[in-house]
């Protein structure tokens, strides 16, 4: 994991480097202080004793000291910032790359919800944890180290009693530490299933009405939310006895150190290096509490640091998941010719012991409109996934033109199909900018004519600002029908040289289909076209009827062949008509 993480940093070296060497300096001049004084008040000798030259000396250097440091702590903390936001920019970046090369397969098993709170607030967590503790780590480390070698120069008996005592300190720290690496872990996944939850909530806000099931929808919500209270409690808990803890510690060596160089000037005791003084006796007060200071500001850092790290797993658990295979740079792209499609032994099971295509062989002619129809469960979405490789077969081929699918490159072959598939899909943007999408260079009378051939285009003249209307995603703003109007328009517009149709006007009125379906009879001619249709007095048409059932191709024929045998098809059909 950290050498993971020090990853991230290669790219920060610079404001790292700056952070570090101006900490150093921040450490460096506010260690000088105490000596300063300690020199200052050993000036002061008695009433009417009192060297005021060197006083003003050593008062005029405390002040250039005061004066650095506290610019070295800004420019500390200006490189943190930098150095936190810029990683946080990278790991954004990373894991958008990673999510667009993710099989659909993830997307299939892994809540949104959780990936969205993963790109959220998993990366602000980072920045935030990084930000905030990365000046007072830096600058804690050296005060620390710069702290202990003054003091061993100042007097090194009195300087091993705080080292004796402070390592208690460290022990108590590091027992409350592993207990809150656990509950931040928790924590963290917590949040990722309330997000998830909270997502499918909204999304589902309309089911979940008419249903009267708000009051069960909120019991989960409330189960959800009081694990996170939970772990939260339990988090902030063990992060919060950290700091007191640490500073009872510390001021316990304070007091005795105080103590100590108190008797010792009664005594005029020479006990270490040098004679005890007052005012070395304050130098050594304020090192102690300086010593103990990085202490405290580092375990208070610490929550932060742990959460941080549990946000880092679950950024990784991303980078982690296999993504599509890597294509060699000299895979060839599709060029599709006469759009001939070929199954050949074809099987595939989304889980090993729940096989879904069996064993699938069928020919396609060139510009055919083929029909795929099948019960509930059949397989006929999942032939097409495996056509667009969405996944991959798990044995067998699928041929296009003759070429291997599998031998092409993944973008050639997707683009080469235009898709309209049930689940409608629109981005937050303006109703051109959604039909546009599958050609983003189409000038504005190719957007409209798409939009007048998917009989969109009357709706949209009513919308508010028109073709300039801004949807939010998913188009709520619009009825379903709508939607799919404007992803066949999308489709239409992308003219490809193959169609895939999965339930295409399966949201829209009788009169609208109709009108709809002379359109794709304009669009399909010539082109090698799937339709994936429930309602199968759209597909009567259709030059070849593929009759899927239990992952087998059962029946394969024209519309009054596949009535005339009286198998699967007829009795689909034949059911649609009983009263």
């Amino acid at each position: 994991m950290i050498k993971r993480i020090a990853f991230f940093f290669k790219s920060v070296r610079l404001s790292f480097v700056c952070s570090i060497l101006f900490a150093a300096g921040a450490s460096g001049l506010q260690l000088l202080l105490p000596y300063l004084m300690g020199k200052a008040i050993d000036e002061i000798h008695g009433v009417g004793s009192v060297d005021f030259a060197a006083l003003t000396h050593y008062t005029v250097w405390m002040g250039c000291a005061v004066v650095g440091c506290a610019l070295c702590h800004w420019l500390t903390k200006l490189f943190s910032n930098k150095m936190a936001f810029r990683i946080g920019r990278a790991v954004r970046l990373d894991i958008m790359h990673k999510l667009d090369h993710l099989p659909i397969a993830y997307y299939d098993k892994t809540a949104h919800g959780d990936i969205l709170s993963v790109v959220t607030n998993d990366t602000e967590t980072i920045t935030e944890g990084i930000q905030n503790s990365a000046s007072q780590l830096f600058c804690g480390v050296f005060t620390l180290i710069g702290t202990l070698v003054l003091m061993f120069s100042l007097n090194w008996a009195i300087t091993l009693i705080v080292v004796v005592l402070t390592p208690f300190a460290f022990l108590l720290s590091s027992f409350i530490v592993k207990n809150i690496d656990k509950t931040f872990k928790k924590q963290q996944q917590t949040v990722g299933a309330l997000n998830a939850y909270a997502k499918e909530h909204i999304e589902a806000a309309k089911t979940i009405k008419a249903y009267a099931l708000e009051d069960d929808s909120r019991a989960q919500f409330e189960d959800i939310n009081e694990q996170l209270y939970t772990y939260g409690q339990k988090a902030q808990f063990f992060s919060s006895l950290v700091n007191p803890t640490t500073r009872l510690m510390n001021s316990s060596t304070y007091i005795i150190v105080g103590v100590v160089c108190a008797l010792l000037v009664m005594r005029s005791d020479s006990f270490g290096t040098e004679q005890m003084t007052i005012g070395l006796t304050a130098a050594f007060l304020s090192y102690a509490l300086q010593f103990a200071a990085p202490i405290n500001a580092i375990t208070n850092v610490t929550a932060q640091l742990q959460a941080a790290y549990a946000s880092f797993g679950r950024i990784f658990s991303i980078f982690d998941a296999r993504s599509e295979p890597k294509e060699a740079e000299n895979t060839p792209a599709l060029q599709v010719k006469s759009g001939a499609i070929a199954f050949e032994h074809v099987q595939f099971s989304y889980t090993k012991d729940k096989p879904i295509i069996r064993d699938v062989s069928f020919q396609i002619p060139p510009g055919s409109k083929v029909a795929v129809v099948g019960p509930t469960g059949a397989g006929k979405t999942t032939l097409v996934n495996l056509l667009m490789r969405f996944y991959d077969a798990d044995s067998g081929e699928i041929r296009i033109d003759g070429k291997n699918t599998a031998g092409v490159s993944r973008d050639s072959l997707r683009t080469s199909f235009a898709m309209v598939l049930q689940e409608t899909f629109l981005f937050h943007d303006s109703v051109r900018a959604n039909i546009a999408y599958a050609k983003p260079q189409a000038s504005e009378q190719e957007v409209i004519k798409a939009a007048q051939d998917a009989y969109a285009h009357s709706f949209i003249k009513r919308l508010p600002q028109g073709y300039d209307t801004v949807i939010s995603a998913g188009g709520e703003e619009l009825s379903a029908g709508q939607k799919q109007l404007l992803t066949i328009a999308r489709a239409m517009l992308a003219d490809a040289p193959m169609l895939i149709l999965d339930e295409a006007t399966s949201s829209v009125d009788t009169l609208t289909e109709i009108k709809i379906q002379k359109a794709f009879e304009k669009l399909m001619k010539g082109k090698t076209s799937f339709v994936i249709a429930h309602r199968l007095s759209t597909i009567v048409e259709s030059d070849l009827i593929l009759v899927m059932q239990g992952g087998d191709i059962v029946e394969v024929g024209t519309h009054e062949k596949l009535l005339a045998s009286g198998g699967v098809y007829s009795e689909l059909y034949y059911a649609q008509f009983e009263k």
